[in-house]
């Protein structure tokens, strides 16, 4: 993907974001709070049987019922 094909949708995935926070009253930094959800993606993802991470395909298998757990799934 190029960098001009999401530029246009930043200042609504931001929007989305600051919603999140103040509905769910998350107090963790955009930081943490955008690699959760990346991290939450690709587990979805690996559910999918579609991650092309290796190297995190091997660590979701490795804590997969941990993170089953954390998941509620």
């Amino acid at each position: 993907m190029d960098l001009a094909d999401w530029t246009p949708d930043y200042p609504a995935f931001v929007e989305r974001i600051v919603a999140l926070r103040r509905r769910d009253q998350i107090t963790v930094s955009n930081r943490e709070l955008d690699h959760y959800l990346w991290l939450y993606s690709c587990w979805r993802e690996y559910l999918a049987n579609r991650l092309v991470s290796r190297d995190l395909g091997e660590t979701f298998k490795q804590v997969d019922a941990e993170l089953r757990l954390a998941f509620g799934e």
